[in-house]
């Protein structure tokens, strides 16, 4: 008798664990990001700094919380520097906002690529972004990413 109600003690227990695991695992929020401008700001030896405007896009049907963020740009597959914000972001469901944020450039990464950059006939950037959001008062951790490919010819459009 005893060991038929620890059973269904410990049955109820992890029942209630599993809903509740279910709760705070369930799927991370959808978010995507990209890259909006990109201004140089002081250029030394060894680093360049320049301010970073980027675009978070709220992809759920209830609104989210972004708290910060820590993201790297490459060109051509060589980092060019990372940047971190604080400024938190509330975007209400499907809208998005933007973020700013320092990149701190390596001007020494760059030395051995320089020359095969400016004669490259197309740019492949990447952003990579960890951003903590708030949905429904839980927190998580969400990687993101996004990639594409510009070439002169897509400037030489834009002046036009």
């Amino acid at each position: 008798m005893i060991q038929g109600l620890l059973r269904r003690i410990l049955l109820a227990v992890s029942i209630s664990g599993s809903c509740t695991a279910c709760a705070l695992f369930g799927p991370a929020p959808k978010a995507d990001v990209s890259l909006v401008d990109m201004q140089f700001t002081n250029v030394t030896l060894f680093e360049t700094t320049a301010q970073v405007t980027i675009r978070i896009q709220n992809q759920n049907p209830e609104a989210i919380r972004v708290e910060g963020g820590v993201h790297h740009i490459s060109i051509n597959g060589t980092e060019l520097g990372s940047g971190t914000t604080s400024e938190s972001l509330e975007l209400p469901a499907f809208q998005s906002g933007t973020q700013m944020l320092t990149l701190h450039l390596s001007n020494l990464a760059m030395l051995t690529k320089i020359k095969s950059l400016v004669e490259s006939k197309r740019f492949q950037y990447e952003i990579e972004s960890e951003i903590p959001v708030r949905r429904d008062g839980i927190r998580r951790s969400v990687d993101l990413s996004r990639s594409g490919t510009v070439t002169p010819e897509d400037f030489q459009s834009l002046s036009q």
